[in-house]
């Protein structure tokens, strides 16, 4: 089950990463949030390295703040 949450948020990530300027970013850091706290604890910490960094850069195209 912890792949399907993965590729789920892998996959929502891509899509904000190429429509970032109208991106719910605020709802991405919930859904990554709640997606990584599924896997299992060996995997969290690589997951989440990815999703700040995938993060880091819809935030800086999509205008926050």
């Amino acid at each position: 089950m912890p792949e399907i949450i993965q590729l789920t948020i892998w996959d929502r990530l891509d899509l904000a990463t190429t429509n970032s300027v109208g991106a719910d970013f605020l709802g991405l850091l919930t859904e990554v949030d709640e997606s990584i706290d599924r896997l299992l604890p060996a995997d969290r910490l690589e997951a989440a390295g990815e999703a700040i960094r995938r993060l880091g850069e819809i935030y800086a195209v999509c205008g926050i703040g």
